[in-house]
């Protein structure tokens, strides 16, 4: 009797067990950033961005998220087959939003001390440069210390703005939330210098229609690596990111680019046959000049030696009349006969 209590027990475990499963499972919430349970990577991220920061981010007039950062990250979603949702913001509000767990990425940042307190950093994947722009009545800028006395206009949050307060901090700062309507600070009159990144400047500028003048100091503030960055901490997000990036080549970054700031007109491949064809028509020019040079040559010798001889005919000539008109005397013209006199 007791050898049949083990298999009872036994069958008792199998039937429940079979119950469990029989019963409908809660649905899985799936969130931005989280794992699947067949896949490392995530089923979806949140990339956060700079909505007024064309041409790289900024929101159409219909609110979609365009520009060379946005199709980059599109471009990555393919190479990884995570999904990714854009939210364009005010750039601090960007910031704030990865800081605070609302999204998972910030789309593309610079590298600051404060920042890396913060974040963690993919490798860069683009340079952008930034620029001192300042009203045309302003003269002498060359640097920062030329502008003791002036109220800068820089971007909330931007590194510029961290830069600035950490090297010169004698200098005021006039904080907007984005660079168009810094530039557009700059038309009204309200500032007379800003700090910004330039493409994005130059874009705002032409625009805007800028016809006030608005200069740009000859050298770069800065030359910044361009990365993307997790909230620190998340290294298995990082990897992922990382990792796609890795599978984007150069030529494809130059082809997103390009799409925004246009091809040169002419290729490299172009101008090496168009400087190849100038320099063959400057070697042919060289040489005509020089035959053309030794054909005068030649030619004025000719003409020397000619008129040498011109000369030589004319004065042969005029001796010979000479001769003749000095002479006065009468000429005979004498023949023998047979009997021996003259006639």
């Amino acid at each position: 009797m007791r050898r049949i209590y083990p298999f009872l027990m036994l069958a008792a475990l199998l039937v429940g067990e079979a119950f469990d499963r029989a019963q409908p499972s809660e649905p899985q919430q799936v969130i931005a950033g989280a794992r699947t349970a067949d896949d490392e990577r995530p089923v979806k991220i949140i990339v956060a961005d700079d909505r007024a920061y064309a041409p790289f981010s900024f929101l159409d007039p219909t609110g979609q998220p365009r520009g060379i950062a946005v199709d980059l990250w599109k471009l990555w979603s393919q190479k990884t087959g995570v999904a990714v949702e854009f939210r364009l913001l005010e750039w601090d509000a960007a910031l704030a939003a990865v800081r605070e767990g609302q999204a998972d990425v910030v789309g593309g940042l610079f590298r600051t001390p404060q920042r890396d307190e913060v974040f963690d950093f993919t490798q860069p994947y683009y340079t952008i440069t930034t620029g001192l722009f300042f009203h045309p009545q302003i003269h002498g800028v060359q640097e920062f210390d030329d502008l003791s006395g002036f109220t800068v206009g820089v971007v909330k949050g931007d590194s510029a703005e961290e830069w600035i307060r950490e090297k010169y901090p004698q200098i005021r700062l006039e904080l907007y939330p984005d660079t168009e309507r810094l530039v557009k600070a700059m038309q009204s009159g309200a500032i007379k210098v800003f700090v910004s990144d330039t493409h994005i400047a130059r874009f705002y500028l032409a625009k805007l229609d800028s016809d006030n003048g608005i200069r740009e100091a000859d050298s770069f503030v800065s030359v910044n690596p361009q990365y993307a960055a997790v909230i620190k901490g998340n290294r298995s997000l990082l990897t992922v990111i990382q990792r796609g990036f890795d599978q984007i080549s150069e030529q494809e970054k130059r082809t997103v680019v390009a799409t925004w700031t246009g091809r040169p007109v002419f290729s490299p491949a172009s101008s090496t046959i168009f400087r190849t064809t100038l320099a063959g028509i400057a070697a042919t020019l060289v040489l005509l000049l020089l035959w053309n040079i030794q054909l005068r040559r030649k030619v004025a010798r000719a003409t020397h030696d000619l008129r040498q001889r011109n000369a030589d005919l004319e004065r042969s000539e005029r001796n010979y009349r000479e001769i003749f008109d000095a002479t006065s005397d009468m000429i005979f013209c004498m023949t023998p006969k047979m009997d021996g006199f003259w006639t």
